[in-house]
């Protein structure tokens, strides 16, 4: 086969890949097995400087993009939702392999697309230890509420109470064991960094583990604004023209269990936390309902979570940013 190079569109699944380019005016695409060989085969077909823009198709695309990164190879690796929305806005009916990865090889000739890098092996560690750790938590929700109902029953089975006991002792156990491995992760690769947000009120040490192995210390983004939207945590307005005036509201985009987590901590920093306390009373004060103003709350956590990271610094409640100096200093 023949060099290749510029935008390669690559749709992923878990046998096979296909890939689309340029060849002249028009568009040539082919299959490949998702084997170690094949992906030997198809980076020696592309030349210098290409960009291979992929999916994010949950662990799929990941071994391919591993395999390019460390050959030297761009790789973009788009999110679903834009690809979704790019294809809805080409009015794109066909789904298939090769349709989508012509979509993508469009999606990368037309939009500004990032270059993808991995991400540390003790973050992704701890986002699989938490990912089971969450739905440990399920598992004994469940479990406690079948041994709420047997001992409210008339009649209780003494095997199952038996079992659902034994659950639910097992169950404990694992949480323990995820929730030490997490805090053993941190400790070893950002301890510092996990040391300096737990000085934050408001912050735990479970949430502070959580936030800097999912942001990668905050390194990964440039402002808090972005870690917010990232979480699923900035302000969507719905308003058009005088007749639409919706309520605004949180994206959701995110993590629904790290904004559930944060939400819990700004019910503590609301108290603690003295440039959280001001917020909380000063949005009440213009009338804003109590669950917005604990949104905002989360945010300004993020916010001082961000600036703690990445300038290295230790909490202090009565810091002033260089901002608010330069606008005292201007009346």
């Amino acid at each position: 086969m023949a060099k290749i190079g510029k935008i390669i569109g690559t749709d992923i699944s878990k046998s096979t890949f296909s890939v689309a380019y340029r060849k002249g005016t028009s568009v040539e695409t082919r299959t490949w097995d998702y084997t170690q060989e094949q992906m030997v085969a198809f980076a020696e077909t592309l030349d210098e400087g290409s960009t291979v823009v992929m999916e994010a198709t949950g662990v799929y695309h990941t071994r391919l993009a591993y395999y390019l990164y460390h050959k030297g190879i761009g790789v973009s690796v788009v999110n679903p939702l834009s690809a979704k929305n790019f294809a809805r806005m080409l009015m794109r009916r066909t789904k298939t392999d090769k349709a989508d990865s012509k979509l993508l090889l469009e999606y990368g000739e037309t939009m500004d697309i990032e270059p993808w890098a991995p991400r540390e092996t003790w973050c992704v560690e701890v986002q699989q230890t938490y990912a089971l750790l969450e739905s440990k938590g399920k598992e004994l929700t469940a479990a406690r509420n079948r041994m709420e109902a047997l001992s409210h029953s008339v009649i209780a089975s003494g095997v199952c109470m038996k079992m659902v006991k034994a659950d639910i002792k097992r169950l404990e156990r694992e949480i323990a064991c995820l929730e030490k491995e997490i805090e053993r992760l941190v400790k070893d690769n950002a301890g510092d960094d996990m040391k300096r947000i737990e000085e934050i009120p408001g912050i735990g040490k479970r949430t502070a583990c959580v936030l800097i192995a999912l942001t990668g210390a905050m390194k990964r983004f440039d402002n808090h604004r972005q870690v917010a939207s990232y979480l699923g945590l900035c302000p969507r307005v719905y308003e058009s023209g005088t007749s639409i005036r919706g309520k605004a509201k949180i994206c959701k985009m995110g993590l629904e269990s790290v904004r559930r987590m944060l939400y819990l901590c700004a019910l503590s920093a609301k108290k603690f936390n003295k440039a959280c306390r001001e917020l909380y009373e000063r949005l009440l004060e213009k009338g804003k309902a109590k669950k917005l103003a604990l949104v905002a709350v989360a945010n300004k956590l993020i916010k001082q979570s961000f600036a703690i990271l990445r300038s290295g610094m230790n909490y202090d409640e009565n810091h002033i940013s260089e901002k608010k100096v330069q606008k005292m200093l201007a009346y």
